[in-house]
């Protein structure tokens, strides 16, 4: 995407460029932007100096001058070079054509939001492949996975993109598959397409962190287009706006059983996930543990894994136990607090503990909190979670006691301990955070994925 442009400094000057936009159709980590400057030496000098110094540095309108192209805001710069009179940004993200007005009757628009990784929301079917290049589809089953959004029915499944290439001169066709989201939405008078943007983002995010929950694996969005219905819209009077953001690496999808798989998504089950998600007291804490378990999953290092999957422990439990993450009220623990501060003074001479004294009372408060082990136990009880299958030999409470030392062994010695040892009980943590998760939604066992234990049954107990 090419075309000129120009840039306002807020003081009524425009600067004249050619914005140049490049990224890869399939591939999420391209996003090149480039301009080049236009005028003479002056005013090119002063565009270079506007351009590549802060405060302009974080976002920045590249307006156009061109009727067929929309205007492209780029956000997130975080890297600013030039050679000679051309500016390149490095940066996360572009909205183009986002400025687009709001219309005084409802419209119609396609919108499509492109998932990775990868492989999942994959149905199960047969594919033909012809010699003449056919490739004939035939699902097993005929279900949707689709949700309700305020703008109306959307569907998460499989696409398929083709595009030709060539090889040792031959001429070849790819077939590249693709997770998204797509439907027909409507969007009310007077409702620009920027806000309407702003909301569906929030819902694709939603969307995006129940996926990752049931596929066991971060699951992001990183294209959302919209494009104005052809029936219902008069040919000058069509739009298309994207918004196209640079991910840091290619996701690959992880082979491993998923914990809520497909069918049980279909027919309404991604819709009423995420209706107990969004409806749940405890909002936020579901959402971080489920990004946090997500993530243990696709760090490589044991060591983070076991970090990311026992802070989402804690966090779950917290929520459960809100009421107990301190054994007393302020003012009872205020009262005991101030006679503890007295004992400690009184015996500091006779103890020889004058010199760490104001160290003891530092670490006081700490005396307030429930343990850790004590909120997970008091949590699975409240919930009725099975854990007798988690450490058959030493029981529950002894196990989990184990697994908190390997974590503050970690935390405070940098120390890796038995590694065997460590992974084994990280697969009893991510299976211990996700039944928590599973009864704090009210989701029933037979609407999990039947293999979503297999590596705890795999385990040495």
């Amino acid at each position: 995407m090419q075309f000129l442009s120009h840039v306002e400094d807020g003081s009524g000057r425009a600067f004249p460029m050619v914005s140049t936009l490049v990224y890869k159709l399939h591939d999420p980590t391209s996003l090149d932007i480039e301009v080049l400057l236009l005028g003479n030496e002056d005013e090119r000098r002063a565009a270079l100096i506007y351009l590549s110094r802060p405060p302009y540095y974080n976002q920045i309108w590249l307006h156009s001058n061109e009727p067929r192209f929309s205007s492209v805001e780029v956000l997130g710069i975080h890297r600013v070079s030039n050679r000679e009179y051309r500016v390149s940004y490095g940066a996360s993200e572009v909205q183009i054509g986002l400025d687009h007005g709001a219309r005084e009757h409802e419209t119609i628009w396609f919108f499509k939001a492109e998932l990775t990784p990868s492989g999942i929301l994959e149905a199960v079917g047969t594919k033909q492949f012809s010699y003449t290049g056919d490739i004939k589809v035939e699902p097993l089953e005929s279900s949707k996975v689709e949700v309700s959004s305020v703008f109306g029915t959307l569907e998460a499944s499989e696409r398929y993109a083709h595009f030709e290439d060539e090889e040792y001169a031959n001429k070849v066709t790819h077939s590249v598959q693709r997770a998204s989201i797509t439907g027909l939405i409507k969007i009310p008078p007077r409702e620009t397409i920027s806000q309407v943007n702003d909301a569906l983002t929030r819902e694709i995010s939603d969307i995006c962190t129940i996926l990752s929950f049931c596929y066991r694996q971060p699951v992001t969005f990183y294209e959302m287009q919209y494009i104005t219905d052809p029936n219902s819209t008069a040919r000058e009077l069509m739009h298309t706006a994207t918004v196209r953001r640079r991910l840091h690496e290619q996701q690959r999808k992880i082979r491993d059983d998923e914990l809520i798989d497909r069918d049980n998504l279909a027919n309404s089950g991604l819709n009423e996930l995420l209706s107990k998600y969004r409806a749940s007291p405890h909002l936020e804490e579901l959402r971080r543990t489920m990004r946090f378990l997500a993530a243990s999953y696709k760090v490589t290092t044991l060591e983070s894994s076991y970090f990311l999957a026992y802070s989402a422990l804690d966090l779950i439990t917290s929520a459960v136990r809100g009421e107990d993450v301190f054994l007393m009220d302020n003012a009872r623990w205020r009262r005991l607090q101030k006679r503890l501060r007295e004992f400690i003074d009184n015996i500091a001479v006779s103890e020889g503990l004058t010199p760490i004294v104001t160290q003891l009372k530092e670490k006081l408060p700490e005396l307030r909190r429930t343990s850790g082990v004590n909120r997970v136990i008091k949590a699975c009880e409240q919930l009725s979670i099975t854990t007798s299958d988690l450490w058959r030999k030493d029981g529950f409470e002894a196990g989990l006691r184990a697994t908190t030392k390997i974590r503050d062994s970690l935390f405070h010695a940098a120390s890796l301990g038995q590694v065997d040892e460590m992974w084994v009980n990280l697969i009893r943590i991510r299976v211990l955070v996700e039944r928590l998760v599973l009864a704090l939604l009210e989701w029933p066992d037979d609407r999990t994925w039947v293999w979503r234990n297999q590596q705890l049954a795999r385990i040495r107990q």
